[in-house]
Order: C-alpha cells, then structure tokens, then sequence
C-alpha cells in the first residue's frame, strides 16, 4: 500500500486471510444508492474498454475465461460497462491507456489443509501507468501457484473460484473509478479494516449516497458477495450516466423479448441507437442532482448532433437549474467550467432530457447524443 494519496489511485484490494471452503458466510446484498467514486480520470468509451494479459502463458486458459465471463456479465448487464480484447499484451499496449491484467501466482490451491484465495492490486481510472507489483500491468489478481483453479471435484474449487471472481470484480471496481468503501469517512469500519477518513469532495473523491455495507468494494463484506451490489451500480451510474442508459435499454430488450415475439434484435443486445437518445422516452429522468465540488477549470465544446434544439442547462451547488442558451442542430458551444460541475442536455422542443454528466477532466469534446 502507497502513501495515503497515492494509495486511492493505486489500491488493495481484498484483505489476503487464510479461509476453508466450507466458512463462507452468505448475505444478500440490500443497498441501493451508496458507493465511493473518483470522478477525475474517466473512461471516454464504455462501450469498449481495452484490456489485455501481462502473462497469459502462466495461466490455465479456462481462468481467465471464467473471470472473463462472469466480469462482463456482471458489468454490462448492471452497468451497461463492456470489456474487449483479452489477449496477450503486445509491446505497444506497455503505453496505452488500457487495462492491463497479471495473474500473480501466490496461492496454494493444491488441496492441502486450507486455501487462501483473493487480493489485488489496480489502479484507479484509466491508466498507462503500471501499478506496483504488477509487472507492466495496470492491475493484479493473485491466483495459485499452478496458474489454474483445483479440480471441480476438490473441496476449495467453488471457494477459489467465487473469491477470485470478487477479487477481479473488485479490482476492475477500482479501474473505473470506484474506492474503498470502508474508508469513507462517514462508514463504521470494521475491526480488521478501520476506516481512513476518506473525504467527500476532495481532489475528485464522491460520495453517492450513504455508507453501503454490501458492497464490492468493502473489505467489510460477506465472503459470499461476488458481484457488484446495486450500490455499486449507483455508484457507476454516476460516473458513467450514457453506460447506465445503455444498461436501461438492455433491460427493457431483454424485457421486450420475453413478453412479445422472438425476432432478434438488429443493433445487438445493448446498443441504443443515437436518434433515441434523441428522443428519449418519458421515463428518463435526471438522475444527478447538483454540482457537489469544483476541481480544475475545463474548456470544453459542446456539440448538437440532433435533429432538434437543445438547450444547456448547469445545475448549480443547490440543484438550481442556469440556462445557457439554445443550441441549433449542429452547433458547437465552447465553455469554460469546472470538473465535478454537473451539466444537462434537454431537446427544447419536447422538453426531454438527453444527456446528463459531471464534468471530468479528459472532458474536451461533448457530443451530444
């Protein structure tokens, strides 16, 4: 673990204990709208996050397709947020911002006695930076010695299996912008993991919501959990508010599909189309609030890619909605604003809202849809 400031950008994961299969205790997940987020480097394109493998010659093919599998169901069904690529790093992919995955073997997964299994490292955001201990990496999952999961038949398999599963469901947590939950400093801690005292509204740090006990992101959880809980997915939906609507429209497919015909769907599972965003049904709503902090000054252009008028509203410290005019169809707008300052996008002539964001840093060129 770094110093306390680059500790948030370079994160533990998953306290490292010595566990039996056979102790893991279950709880559900209840939260609904509590996480942690750093909102100061975000992902341009959710849609297709690149990731590939620092050493996939030292580990079993069936692992990394497990963890491939249960990762992007969990994140595209729940927050829209898909994955891509998967194969070996090549060279160049050393310096791009990407998310870059070494498999530390460490754990003794032979059978004998008991099994450790879990803990990691990532960084936070998007990265070109490798982490520590990570080889080149951006992020680390500590797996057996062997490379590969015990046999299916062994007594620790679906132990292993599911905490090295929440391990890379974590670490992946902290590669889009998610923290620790049981540092925020309005959270109890627990005995082996007392709180840090994370602030809310410093150098990017978000609470969104109250202190979520269930969380993925929690070194206080339930052994059980292994996947985001609705927390988590508020606290994504934050971050990434067009991830969100795609994993609405997701939803209402897969919804569509069950009551009406069986006719495949020609965008693909997922997609929504950019001339719905422009006409959006009457159940999107605003979903972010206020502008919570101001962080580095933003010069940012504002274009209209609809067919229809829009008009730019920012929603000041008190959720007050401040008109910036109207915007044409193909219009651009420049402007001078903040990160953390929360901005609309409305069709002027339906009186809908399009598009909702807080600005990041990265933020230069907002299209709209």
């Amino acid at each position: 673990m770094a110093k306390k400031w680059i500790s948030w950008l370079c994160s533990l994961a998953l306290g490292l204990g010595l566990w039996s299969a056979c102790k893991s205790v279950h709880n559900q997940a209840t939260s609904e709208l509590e996480s942690v987020v750093y909102t100061g480097r975000l992902w341009n394109d959710t849609a297709a996050i690149p990731v590939c493998i620092i050493n996939p010659q030292e580990v079993d093919p069936a692992l990394i397709a497990d963890l491939k599998t249960h990762l992007s169901n969990d994140y595209e069904r729940n927050a829209g947020i898909r994955f891509q690529g998967w194969q070996a790093c090549q060279s160049a992919d050393l310096q791009r911002t990407m998310i870059r995955v070494y498999f530390q073997r460490v754990h003794n997964w032979r059978g004998q006695g008991a099994a450790t299994a879990g803990g990691g490292l990532s960084m936070v955001g998007p990265s070109s930076v490798s982490c520590e201990e990570c080889q080149g990496g951006t992020l680390l999952i500590k797996i057996g010695e062997e490379g590969r999961y015990p046999p299916e038949q062994g007594k620790f398999h679906d132990f292993v299996r599911d905490q090295t599963r929440a391990t890379a469901v974590h670490e992946f947590g902290h590669a889009l912008g998610l923290l620790h939950e049981h540092e925020r400093s309005d959270g109890p801690g627990c005995q082996d993991f007392p709180r840090s005292a994370l602030p809310s509204q410093t150098r990017g740090v978000q609470f969104v919501g109250a202190y979520d006990p269930d969380s993925i992101m929690n070194y206080c959880h339930s052994l059980s959990l292994k996947t985001l809980s609705s927390g988590d997915i508020a606290g994504l939906a934050f971050l990434y508010p067009e991830a969100a609507a795609r994993s609405k429209g997701l939803s209402n497919q897969t919804a569509g599909t069950a009551i009406g015909s069986n006719k495949p769907n020609p965008q693909g599972a997922g997609v929504v189309r950019e001339d719905a965003l422009c006409r959006p049904s009457s159940e999107r709503i605003p979903s972010i609030l206020r502008t919570q902090y101001s962080g580095a000054e933003v010069l940012v252009s504002f274009r209209n890619h609809c067919q229809d008028p829009l008009e730019v509203i920012w929603l000041d410290t008190k959720g007050q909605a401040r008109s910036y005019g109207v915007m044409a169809p193909g219009d651009i707008k420049v402007m001078r604003t903040y990160e953390g300052h929360v901005w609309q996008f409305w069709n002027a002539s339906t009186q809908q809202l399009l598009r909702e964001f807080r600005m990041a840093a990265w933020m230069q060129d907002v299209k709209v849809p």
